[in-house]
């Protein structure tokens, strides 16, 4: 089931909301539970303070037992000396609290009695709170009037008897949590951005395929509306089409009649005038036919070698004796990379023919929109001349005449427009309208320029 954007949006509340709570009071108990651990030992320290008067140890939450003098294997002045038990225990803490001598032997680490402060009571509860702050599993032997005293308290001081530390998996909890929520946060404006980009592509080619429906209800519904849209237009583009085309091929027929009667007529300068106006409403049915038959986009799309298109056309012209020629086409230089085994970056060329020169489009609208552009090269100025260079994204094929007239060719692509230069010249004026039409449904553009030769037109599809 698709959820709307509204009730996703309020299911990730809910939930970042809940989780929040969850790890903010696993959180808040964690932490109770360790301060009730740490004041335990403190209560315990302190009563541990009562040993020092001789109070007995029954009752008290650790193990107190009496070291005998023999028990202790060597004395150096009461400075350092060795217990029974510590094997093991290579770190060793001393301090003293109101004359009363203490000293910790522990298997990790010495402890730091920076917050063993006030009074003897205060401080021997703030040392049992600082051991069981570093869980571990000491042994403490405490100096009274009697001698000297060996406490183990395994219930307060190990690790196991320390309440579960819940910070780390909660943190990672919150960060898996914040990674989720950015993700969906940043996944909206990814479709927003693939649905633009998708319509964007369409309305550069004059493509009216159907969007990708992807993403919540609402994004769907977008995308639905707007293939709705397109599937009309396209079907009053092509009805539009069809009428045009239809009354273009039902005008060959009387046009052929009328061609067949003039032949009778005996008045030779009548019978020229009329085949001139007869051949010029057939070439513009013609130019309909090709313009409507290109906008219906009856040919499939496929991938050809562009450059073995450009011979093929070239060969055409040059069996009719047409000042028609193809440049060689030169890939482009690839630089080395730099790397740590090279001094310098250098450039090379990379072994290339023409023939993988591959482009997917419509065979036969290329061909009709560079038979236009020759035409007119020919027809304009005099000779045309061929080249083609690409990219990974785009081919660009270049026709170069050696027409000199300056002319607006942003007018020209409007259909029926024809320059200054045409009025002695046979033309519709719908030429470069077909071409200009093929390059938008291939996803590209027709553009021209001057040079010191003459005019290039260049016409640039997507690979």
């Amino acid at each position: 089931m698709i959820l709307s954007l509204r009730r996703q949006i309020l299911i990730v509340l809910f939930l970042a909301a809940f989780a929040g709570a969850l790890i903010a009071g696993a959180w808040y108990r964690g932490q109770l539970d360790w301060e009730r651990h740490l004041g335990q030992n403190f209560t315990a320290g302190v009563t541990a303070y009562s040993l020092l008067a001789g109070a007995s140890p029954e009752g008290m939450p650790f193990a107190v037992s009496t070291v005998l003098p023999e028990q202790i294997e060597t004395a150096d002045n009461a400075v350092r000396l060795r217990f029974p038990d510590t094997v093991g225990r290579s770190y060793e803490t001393s301090l003293s609290i109101e004359h009363a001598s203490i000293r910790i032997f522990s298997d990790k680490m010495q402890y730091q009695l920076r917050e063993v402060k006030g009074a003897p009571p205060v401080q021997l509860g703030q040392l049992f709170r600082s051991i069981a702050t570093y869980c571990g599993d000491p042994v403490l032997f405490l100096h009274t009037p009697q001698g000297w005293l060996q406490i183990e308290a395994p219930q307060l001081w190990s690790c196991t008897a320390a309440p579960a530390d819940w910070r780390t998996p909660i943190l990672v909890v919150a960060l898996i949590l914040f990674a989720t929520v950015t993700t969906y946060g940043l996944a909206l404006p990814d479709h927003l951005k693939t649905l633009a980009k998708a319509i964007s592509r369409r309305a550069a080619d004059g493509r009216t395929t159907p969007l990708p429906a992807k993403g919540p209800r609402e994004l769907r519904g977008i995308a639905a509306a707007i293939n709705q849209f397109f599937d009309r237009e396209n079907q009053r583009h092509s009805r539009r089409a069809a009428l045009l085309s239809g009354i273009s091929h039902d005008l060959g027929t009387p046009t052929t009649r009328l061609k067949l009667r003039t032949a009778l007529i005996s008045n030779q300068e009548l019978r020229e005038k009329l085949d001139k106006d007869i051949d010029q409403m057939t070439s513009m049915i013609d130019s309909v036919l090709a313009y409507t038959r290109n906008e219906m986009d009856v040919e499939e799309t496929r991938k050809i070698p562009i450059y073995s298109l450009l011979e093929a056309v070239t060969h055409d012209y040059a069996d009719l004796d047409q000042p028609v020629h193809l440049a060689p086409y030169n890939p482009p230089a690839i630089p080395w990379s730099k790397t740590v085994f090279s001094s310098q970056i250098r450039t090379a060329k990379v072994p290339h023919t023409a023939e993988p020169l591959l482009c997917g489009c419509r065979p036969n609208a290329i061909r009709r929109a560079l038979t236009n552009l020759i035409e007119n090269a020919l027809k304009y100025g005099k000779s045309a001349t061929l080249s083609v260079s690409a990219t990974a994204a785009t081919v660009t094929i270049f026709v170069q005449d050696e027409g000199t007239a300056a002319l607006d060719f942003t007018r020209l692509v409007d259909p029926f427009q024809r320059g200054n230069n045409a009025a002695h010249h046979k033309g519709t004026g719908l030429g470069l309208t077909i071409v200009e039409s093929i390059a938008t449904s291939h996803g590209g553009t027709l553009s021209f320029s001057h040079s010191p030769n003459g005019t290039i037109a260049e016409l640039t599809l997507a690979r």
